[in-house]
Formats: structure tokens, sequence, C-alpha cells
């Protein structure tokens, strides 16, 4: 089974996080939230909203990698070297 890791940091937009989790989630494939830095994360709109796990390098066991957009969640994402260094990892 493929698993997909969903990347989280403050400021996310839901839909463009969360409908990627969902569609993920009903076609069976396991799809994890991860925070950066904590199991609750809250959206551009202030919604807070609980994590699978916290990143670490057991990342590298994922087959993919989701970044979502949304402002400001989109640079915090962009600005951390861990997001950096996981992407070329992947490429």
């Amino acid at each position: 089974m493929k698993k997909i890791a969903v990347l989280f940091h403050d400021g996310f937009e839901e839909l463009e996080a969360l409908s990627v989790v969902d569609v993920m989630r009903r076609a069976k494939i396991e799809c994890t939230m991860v925070g950066m830095d904590k199991l609750e994360v809250i959206s551009s709109h202030q919604i807070k909203i609980a994590m699978d796990r916290i990143f670490d390098d057991t990342i590298e066991t994922y087959d993919a990698i989701v970044i979502p957009g949304g402002l400001p969640g989109a640079t915090n994402l962009r600005d951390d070297s861990r997001v950096i260094k996981i992407i070329q990892k992947f490429n």
C-alpha cells in the first residue's frame, strides 16, 4: 500500500490540505497528516486541526509528500529547512 504524508504548518489553507487527505483516505491510501512542529496546527482561518504525527526522519519511508498551499502556511513550509531537505530527497 502506498503511503502519503501531507505536511502542515500554521496558516495552511483548509481546502487545499484537507481535500487531499479526504480523497486519499476514501481511496484507501494511507494518508498521514504531519505537523512540522506540533500535533495541533492552526489554519489560515484559525481552525485547529489535530495531526496524526509530528515530522521526523521517518518521513523518508513515505512514497510521496503533499505540500498544501495557502498563506502564510505555504511560506512557513517554504522557509522550513526540513521541508526543503525532504523535497530534495524525494526529487
